[in-house]
């Protein structure tokens, strides 16, 4: 599997988590393609159908932007009849409405005139204005933190299209939403050239297809690919992993049997709270995302006095045991050769943090994407182990291995001093 492969499936199978999580603001966002695939209502992840509308509407906007923008250049107008009040009779004369006031003896010294106006009140114009609304105000209700580059770029989008719906072309227009007449109606104009400007209709046409063809941005069919905002830097992959690593321990819970909340969201970053607790049978199991908090402070200081710190991808701690770390690394890996770089970074929080391992020894997870699927195992004689798993992303095989790692760490094997009598 290659690298661009990797990306794909990496995205493909975290997204529903990663949707979840907001940006800082100073981040730049760009389009990605991604899979348009339906996430079941009982499998939670309500905040996942909302943001992943919202990420598809960011990416959208612009061509959307674009497309009104040529509309503006160019717009469709119509003639409207109206009677204006002439001292002379100048133009032509609105007969019926002259001779009813004769009849009534009104006396009034003006003559009622027909008078012909260009207008754009033509129903694209109408449908242009009221797609401009709605997605404004779809905007507007985006479920962003404010400090995010999501929430930012939903207020430059609605700002972008507010100017827009100001142009001449929409100032005779007067819709607050998109009305299914004006849809019918467009479309029976652009197919007979009417407008004079039919690519750019069509433009309107096409993105108010495309956007409710997926509407809620779900749907069975995984082949179907849409756009979704997301942070556009080669740094952005790290943090896809990371997410990926979460939806893989998620998984991995699931499948054996751990029950909790099915609302894994990641808005929670910096709370002192886990993002999900589980249990199975008398046992509890917290996992927490990007925090020092489950190991205390850091045995090595700055001569500044300040600790070490350490910030493990995952931290998941049961009772008494001490904690288990997992750090996913996007390295891609080929061949035989050993991360031990990585290996010694990791192994360094069993000294940095040594007192919180004080109850059951050091267990941790390294997980690599590779060309390959293989797995090894460090350790020192005694209780706890580091375990280096590479994968081709191959669920099954992610799966089993971190369950096998997690329950070690729940359950680790008795030494064989332990078993043996004094007396033997």
């Amino acid at each position: 599997m290659s690298l661009e492969q990797l990306k794909a499936t990496v995205l493909e199978q975290c997204l529903p988590l990663l949707a979840t999580k907001p940006s800082d603001q100073s981040v730049e966002l760009g389009a990605m393609s991604a899979p348009a695939h339906r996430v079941e209502t009982v499998d939670g992840l309500r905040a996942y159908h909302v943001e992943f509308t919202f990420r598809r509407l960011l990416a959208a906007t612009p061509a959307l932007i674009s497309a009104v923008e040529a509309v503006a250049k160019l717009p469709s107008r119509t003639r409207r009849r109206e009677v204006r009040e002439e001292r002379e009779l100048v133009g032509a004369l609105h007969v019926p409405l002259y001779t009813r006031r004769r009849l009534e003896g009104n006396t009034r010294r003006s003559f009622p005139v027909l008078v012909s106006r260009v207008v754009h009140d033509t129903p694209e114009n109408r449908l242009t204005l009221g797609l401009i609304r709605s997605v404004c105000r779809v905007l507007r209700a985006h479920p962003f933190p404010r400090s995010t580059a999501e929430a930012a770029l939903s207020g430059t989008h609605s700002a972008k299209l507010e100017r827009l719906s100001g142009y001449a072309a929409f100032r005779d227009v007067n819709v607050a939403g998109v009305r299914a007449r004006d849809i019918s109606s467009t479309r029976y104009r652009v197919a007979r050239r009417l407008t004079a400007n039919d690519v750019a209709y069509q433009g309107i046409l096409r993105w108010f297809d495309e956007w409710v063809a997926l509407s809620p941005g779900l749907t069975s069919d995984t082949s179907t690919l849409v756009d979704l905002m997301l942070p556009a830097s080669n740094t952005y992959w790290e943090k896809v992993f990371e997410v990926w690593s979460l939806q893989m321990v998620r998984e991995t819970l699931t499948h054996a049997g751990w029950v909790g909340p099915t609302d894994w969201s990641l808005n929670t970053r910096g709370s002192p709270r886990p993002v999900a607790t589980v249990r199975r049978s008398d046992r509890e199991v917290a996992v927490y995302f990007q925090t020092q908090l489950p190991l205390g402070q850091g045995e090595w200081a700055h001569d500044t006095g300040k600790r070490l710190r350490g910030i493990p991808d995952l931290t998941l701690t049961s009772g008494d045991l001490s904690p288990m770390l997992i750090d996913a690394k996007w390295r891609y890996q080929t061949g035989d050769r050993t991360p031990s770089e990585e290996q010694y970074k990791m192994l360094g929080y069993a000294e940095n943090f040594r007192n919180a391992f004080d109850a059951s020894g050091f267990n941790g997870v390294l997980i690599f994407p590779a060309d390959r699927r293989d797995t090894g195992h460090l350790s020192r004689g005694e209780s706890g182990q580091l375990t280096t798993l590479r994968t081709d992303l191959s669920l099954v095989d992610v799966r089993r291995e971190l369950n096998v790692a997690i329950d070690y760490w729940l359950d680790p094997p008795q030494s064989v001093n332990a078993d043996v009598s004094p007396d033997t």
